[in-house]
């Protein structure tokens, strides 16, 4: 009699997390990452990278709201010139805050994803197969900055680190060990 092979094409459902550890993958990954992830710095197999870094992306999200991973981009106010400053009204009126800019002398223009983090985005998208959900997870990034928002721990937000760590589960889980390949990007340093 043949043995039917496990197939892992489940998804977490809506509601429930890796954070909360009721990820459907849950105890695979525990276990998987205990045995291929350091306590600090790179991990030495493509594996044991892919967890690290989807674990840090999900980590930062859940604890931090993302501060971490955004850097908000500015200009100078095109008003004041970066001063913060501008000329009252009347000539015996003292200069008073920009009008514009509130006296920050900046705009925000944008959000990016700090250098640190782009380097565990690129390795995901090198050595997994999760485009569709890394393309998720970059646009959910640099759309809006996300420490003072309100609505970050939606469920729809959640759910694009939850599939995202659900899509890499399967892909270590499907290609077993003996794909665990060494990093060559590992370092050795924490």
């Amino acid at each position: 009699m043949k043995t039917k092979e496990k197939t892992y094409t489940e998804f977490t459902p809506i509601g429930k997390t890796y954070w909360n550890d009721k990820g459907v993958y849950q105890t695979e990954f525990n276990e998987l990452y205990k045995y291929l992830v350091p306590n600090c710095g790179d991990a030495p197999t493509i594996q044991g990278e892919l967890l690290r870094v989807i674990s840090r992306l999900n980590y930062d999200y859940f604890n931090n709201g993302n501060c971490n991973v955004q850097e908000v981009t500015e200009e100078d106010c095109y008003v004041c010139g970066g001063s913060g400053w501008q000329e009252g009204d009347d000539e015996d009126e003292d200069d008073v805050d920009c009008s514009s800019c509130g006296g920050s002398c900046t705009w925000e223009t944008g959000v990016e994803i700090t250098e640190y983090y782009q380097r565990m985005i690129d390795f995901l998208k090198q050595y997994s197969n999760t485009q569709n959900e890394i393309d998720d997870l970059v646009k959910f990034l640099t759309d809006y900055h996300h420490y003072s928002r309100r609505d970050l721990f939606h469920e729809k937000n959640e759910q694009i680190y939850t599939r995202l760590i659900d899509k890499v589960m399967q892909q270590i889980l499907t290609d077993g060990k003996d794909a665990n390949k060494p990093n060559t990007e590992f370092n050795g340093k924490a």
